[in-house]
C-alpha cells in the first residue's frame, strides 16, 4: 500500500505456480516485486511461472532473481500467437 492506502502490487500463487505478479507503474523499481516473489518462493514453495516472450523486461526481472527458461510454447493459453516461456526457479540469488 502507498501513503493513500492504494495497493501498489499483488501476487497470485496456485500451488507451485506464480500465476500473476503485478506492480503499479509508479511503484516499479521499489523492490515490491522482489519482495513478493521472495515470499512466494520461501513461504509458499512457488518455483514456476510463465512470462510472455514479448516482454523482455519481465523475463530479465525473473532471470535476475534465479529463474531460468525451461520451456517455450508458440501460443498463449487461448491459442493466440503470443509465445509463452515457462521459467523455473533454480537458485537463491535473492539472498546472495
Amino acid at each position: 500500500m502507498d501513503d493513500q492506502n492504494t495497493p501498489t502490487g499483488f501476487i497470485g500463487i496456485d500451488g507451485s505456480l506464480v500465476a500473476m505478479l503485478f506492480i503499479a507503474p509508479a511503484a516499479s523499481g521499489a523492490g515490491i516485486g522482489t519482495a513478493l516473489l521472495q515470499t512466494s518462493i520461501q513461504d509458499y514453495g512457488a518455483t514456476t511461472l510463465t512470462v510472455n516472450e514479448q516482454n523482455p523486461r519481465a523475463r530479465q526481472f525473473y532471470e535476475h532473481r534465479g529463474f531460468q527458461v525451461t520451456n517455450r510454447q508458440p501460443t498463449d493459453d487461448q491459442g493466440r500467437p503470443y509465445p509463452l516461456l515457462t521459467m523455473t526457479y533454480n537458485c537463491d540469488p535473492l539472498n546472495d
